[in-house]
């Protein structure tokens, strides 16, 4: 039945197999990596290092907020679980009921797990400064778009529309350094838009020295880099 509210044959980002392979956290901690890197996106030693950083972010915030847990029963899910489930949406892009029936929740407060927790790990997990982008060290950089399907916006339809993908999309500009793999820079756009454009307008400050490399969607990025 999960299999089914999943299923769409337009957008390999909901595949039968992702779907299938999606469990809760004791289910899969003692999986081969190359199986939980395809769940998750992330590396074991990765998650543990994002649990690690999310468990003392929320340690923090108790010891500022001593009142704010007051009289509230513990969560129904456990910290790896919350972080799973975020990650899982980011990565495969499920329906919260989906998710929900996963971890064994309601819809409801599994979009609010996802909420909370997507908030936490964007605050973790910082980028670097858009400054850091002109250190002259990184003669090399890699810069590529990417697309997440989205729901069809209720407004402006045509503005997230991507030709490419046939459907609704939100597009990310990743720059990256091509020596260490870290991520240096990401900007969203709509599905619309080119990947060139993304580029043009998102004005980083890179450094003259800096190589791009990048795919044909990028041609005429050597007269403004």
């Amino acid at each position: 039945m999960i299999l089914l509210l999943v299923i769409n044959p337009t957008s390999d980002t909901r595949s039968v197999y992702d779907v299938c392979i999606m469990k809760p956290y004791k289910e899969i901690i003692h999986c081969k990596p190359q199986k939980f890197l395809r769940m998750t996106g992330i590396t074991q030693k990765n998650f543990s290092d994002l649990y690690d950083k999310v468990k003392q972010y929320i340690e923090n915030e108790k010891k500022l907020n001593p009142l704010k847990r007051r009289g509230l029963k513990s969560s129904r899910v456990s910290l790896q679980d919350c972080i799973l489930l975020a990650l899982y949406y980011i990565r495969h892009y499920p329906t919260f009921q989906v998710l929900g029936n996963i971890f064994g929740i309601q819809e409801s407060y599994c979009h609010k797990v996802y909420s909370r927790y997507v908030r936490i790990i964007a605050n973790v997990e910082k980028l670097p400064s858009r400054l850091d982008l002109i250190d002259n060290k990184r003669e090399t950089l890699i810069v590529d778009v990417s697309e997440q399907p989205i729901e069809r916006p209720v407004k402006h339809q045509k503005q997230y529309y991507s030709g490419k993908k046939k459907s609704h999309t939100i597009k990310a500009q990743i720059i990256a350094c091509a020596t260490t793999g870290k991520v240096l820079s990401v900007v969203c756009a709509k599905g619309k838009k080119h990947d060139f454009s993304v580029f043009k307008e998102s004005r980083l400050p890179i450094h003259p020295n800096s190589k791009l490399l990048a795919d044909s969607g990028y041609q005429g990025l050597k007269k403004i880099s």
